[in-house]
């Protein structure tokens, strides 16, 4: 919950290492133990894809998820013996038990007239998108990221 005037040089490290740093060392360390077709699913966040007050390093943090699939996804393509797909899911708020006194609040009845279809975004929902992402359906889509927010990223 920063901005550019309280962000500290710690806070900005842990989360670039928690959000991206670990995503990259540990897809390196893991890739000699892939099968030889495998789909990987970054969770990154609607906040990658617009801008929200007080998320200068969460919000870039998850743009940069959303450009390392795009990057890992042109790397892979030099692994000739596997098929290695990778793709970003950008939910907006996750509705679940922890977070609905926040979503009742005010803060949260906000938030939700924002949201062209009056909806947050459920475990189900994200559980399918992430389904598919790992299926073989999916299997055209490289180095995307599917954005699920009930229409909050298109007003």
């Amino acid at each position: 919950m920063n901005d550019i005037f309280s962000i500290s040089s710690e806070e900005w490290e842990n989360t670039y290492n928690v959000n991206l740093k670990s995503a990259v060392f540990i897809l390196k360390e893991l890739l000699n133990y892939m099968s030889n077709t495998t789909s990987i699913v970054l969770v990154a966040s609607q906040n990658g894809v617009v801008a929200h007050e007080n998320r200068i390093d969460y919000g870039t943090s998850k743009s940069a998820l959303i450009q390392l699939a795009k990057n890992l996804s042109v790397d892979f393509t030099h692994i000739k013996n596997k098929d290695i797909r990778i793709n970003c899911l950008s939910p907006s708020s996750i509705e679940n038990k922890n977070n609905q006194p926040y979503l009742k609040s005010a803060a949260g009845k906000k938030l939700l007239q924002k949201i062209p279809y009056r909806k947050f975004v459920t475990l189900n929902d994200t559980s399918n998108a992430i389904s598919f992402l790992l299926s073989s359906k999916s299997k055209a889509m490289r180095g995307q990221n599917l954005i699920l927010d009930y229409g909050y990223t298109i007003v």
